[in-house]
């Protein structure tokens, strides 16, 4: 029986795009949590212990200013920190930036921020598996002269050494096909506006 051509080209992509994701997902792990002292802290909404952590960070005087970017736009900050007593000193310095609903959106509305304030470095704070995507996007978007740090946290829900099982593997390819949409959408010169 003769193997029909279509099927050795299934194979073959099927191969490569499992190849390419795995490359992919190991690169997510190149992240780690070590930070400098930067003028503010970014924290990008949207995964668990991304706030807890940057508050604590901010905490620790490694900057002056904790940006909260993609908020809710009926949140506050008594409603965000429930179980955080916020001391007045702390309140004046955390920004809430509510405009944002993307990762793209995240990185224009906190050049916006960058800008006004005179912000000359930052620290990038987002879930691991998110972090490639959003440091590429932001130095894409701010200005080439602002120093971004990444700065990765863990995720429970993602467990980046068996990245092909249960919620890990949804996670893995949908950033993944997001990562290289941004990137086509930055290679013909249109950003990535409407994507999360």
């Amino acid at each position: 029986m003769r193997v029909r051509p279509y099927i050795i080209a299934a194979a073959l992509a099927a191969a490569c795009f499992v190849y390419l994701l795995s490359g992919f997902v190991a690169g997510l792990g190149a992240y780690g949590a070590a930070a400098s002292k930067a003028d503010a802290i970014v924290v990008l909404t949207g995964g668990k212990g991304r706030v807890e952590e940057g508050l604590r960070l901010f905490r620790t005087g490694l900057a002056d200013v904790l940006i909260l970017s993609g908020v809710n736009s009926a949140s506050d900050l008594d409603s965000i920190f429930i179980s955080s007593h916020l001391g007045d000193g702390e309140r004046a310095r955390i920004v809430l930036e509510k405009n944002s609903r993307s990762t793209y959106g995240n990185a224009v509305e906190v050049g916006r921020i960058v800008r006004d304030r005179g912000i000359g470095s930052l620290i990038l704070l987002t879930s691991g598996y998110h972090m490639k995507r959003a440091e590429r996007t932001f130095r894409r978007v701010l200005p080439a002269e602002v120093s971004i740090k990444p700065y990765a946290v863990g995720s429970p829900n993602f467990d980046g050494e068996r990245w092909w099982q249960g919620t890990t593997l949804w996670i893995s390819l949908v950033e993944f096909v997001k990562y290289y949409w941004y990137e086509a959408r930055f290679a013909v010169g249109r950003g990535a506006a409407a994507e999360t």
